[in-house]
C-alpha cells in the first residue's frame, strides 16, 4: 500500500516581469496616443507604435470558483472537442462537490490564500504526469486604470453611465460592479440557437442570472468601466464569461487564424469547447496547459448557455514527485496578462473620444512545486 504523506498546502499568485503585449506606462499611467485623431488604436505596448486597441494587465483583483483540484497519473484531456477521461485523476487536493459550495478564491499580486484553512492534506506517494482544476467559466475581475498623454498629463476617457447619451467622464477608469460580459463578444439575444449568440440573461454555474452586455460605440450603457476622478461606489467586480475557446477543425486553427472568414472560425460566430495543450500563462518552462468548456453535471458544452465550467488541464514537463522526503506542495497562479484593458473610440459625435470599454479576463496559469526535506525549503 502506498504510503500517506501530511502536506500542507499553500496557494500564491506569481508575479513576474513585464511581457511584451502590455500596456505602455509613463509613472504607472496607460498612454493614449495623441497625434492620431482617429484614435481607433490609440495604445501601446512600446511606446513608440500606437497599434492596439487593448493591451494585457495585470489585475488588481482576480477571483476565481473553484470546485476541483485534482492530480492524475495519467492524461485526463482528449484533444479536438472530446469529453475528457477525469477518472485518471486519482488524488483529491480540493473537493467542492460540482454545485452549492465553490471555494472563492482571490487572487491579490503577492499575496497567499490559504486553500486550506490552515488543516494539513493528505496525499499519497506517486508520480502524477497531469492535474486538472474545475472552476466556473465566469472569471470576475476588480481593476482601475489612470490615463494619460504621452507628457504625462491626464487625458480624459468617456465611460459607463446610466443615460442614452452621457457618459461617465475622467483620466481614471474602473471596473463597473456587477457587469457582465463575454470573452467573445458574442451577439446578445433573448434566446440562442448556441452558436452566434448567448443568452441576454444567462445563468452561471450557481445559478445566479448575469446580465449580458456587449459593447457599442454609442450606448453609455453598454460600456462596463466607470470614468471619473477617482473609483466610487460602482467601483466592484464585473464578470467575464469564457463562452468560447480558440480551436477549430481538430485542432489545427484557431478562431481569428487562417481561413478566419470562415463563419465556423470565428470565436463571435460560432462555439468552441476546447482549446489543446499550449505553454502554460506567465512561465517560461515546459508545462502545457489544456482547456475544457463543461456544463453543470461536467458532460462537455454543447453551446454558449450552457458552458457553465472550465476543466484546466496541466501536463508537467517531469511529473509532480511526492514522495517520502516531500514535505510541502504549493500551487502557484499567475495572473501576469490576465486581464486585457480595451477601449474604443466613439465616433458619433465626431470627437474622436476614447472610451473605456470593458476589462476582458485571460485564462490563468498555473504551477505545481513541490518542497522536499533534500532541498533546503527550495520550491522545485
Amino acid at each position: 500500500m502506498k504510503k500517506i504523506l501530511f502536506i500542507f498546502l499553500s496557494l500564491i499568485f506569481i508575479t513576474t516581469s513585464a511581457d511584451a503585449g502590455e500596456c505602455h506606462r509613463v509613472d504607472g499611467s496607460l498612454v493614449i496616443d495623441q497625434t492620431d485623431e482617429d484614435k481607433e488604436t490609440p495604445l501601446s505596448d512600446n511606446g513608440t507604435d500606437f497599434l492596439n486597441d487593448s493591451c494585457q494587465e495585470e489585475p488588481n483583483f482576480y477571483k476565481l470558483q473553484i470546485y476541483k483540484v485534482l492530480l492524475c497519473t495519467k492524461d485526463p484531456y482528449v484533444p479536438n472537442g472530446n469529453l475528457p477521461i477525469l477518472n485518471r485523476c486519482v488524488t483529491t487536493i480540493i473537493d467542492r462537490g460540482i454545485a452549492g459550495d465553490p471555494m472563492n478564491m482571490i487572487i491579490e499580486p503577492g499575496e497567499e490564500f490559504d486553500m486550506l484553512d490552515g488543516a494539513d492534506l493528505l496525499l499519497p506517494v506517486n508520480k502524477y504526469t497531469h492535474a486538472a482544476i474545475i472552476s466556473s467559466s465566469v472569471i470576475w475581475v476588480k481593476h482601475f486604470e489612470t490615463f494619460v498623454i504621452a507628457n504625462g498629463n491626464g487625458y480624459t476617457m468617456q465611460g459607463y453611465k446610466n443615460h442614452a447619451s452621457q457618459y461617465s467622464t475622467g483620466s481614471t477608469c474602473w471596473s463597473k460592479k456587477d457587469k457582465a460580459t463575454t470573452y467573445t463578444n458574442s451577439a446578445v439575444s433573448s434566446s440562442s440557437n448556441g452558436r452566434a449568440s448567448i443568452n441576454a440573461t444567462w445563468i452561471d454555474s450557481e445559478s445566479k442570472s448575469l446580465s449580458i452586455s456587449n459593447q457599442s460605440t454609442d450606448n453609455p450603457k453598454a460600456l462596463s468601466l466607470v470614468c471619473g476622478a477617482t473609483p466610487d461606489a460602482n467601483y466592484g467586480y464585473s464578470a467575464e464569461i469564457l463562452d468560447s475557446l480558440d480551436d477549430r477543425v481538430d485542432g489545427t486553427e484557431k478562431c481569428g487564424e487562417g481561413s478566419h472568414e470562415a463563419d465556423h472560425l470565428l470565436c463571435e460566430v460560432t462555439f468552441g469547447n476546447y482549446q489543446n495543450y499550449e505553454g502554460v500563462l506567465g512561465t517560461t518552462g515546459g508545462d502545457l496547459a489544456a482547456f475544457n468548456l463543461l456544463q453543470n453535471d461536467l458532460s462537455l458544452a454543447t453551446n454558449k448557455n450552457n458552458a457553465t465550467k472550465l476543466l484546466y488541464v496541466i501536463s508537467f514537463e517531469n511529473p509532480l514527485d511526492i514522495n517520502e522526503q516531500t514535505t510541502g506542495l504549493k500551487i502557484s497562479v499567475s495572473t501576469t496578462s490576465a486581464v486585457s484593458f480595451d477601449v474604443h473610440q466613439d465616433d458619433s459625435a465626431g470627437n474622436g473620444n476614447v472610451q473605456a470599454k470593458k476589462l476582458g479576463a485571460n485564462p490563468f496559469g498555473v504551477i505545481f512545486q513541490t518542497k522536499t526535506k533534500r532541498s533546503r525549503g527550495a520550491w522545485r
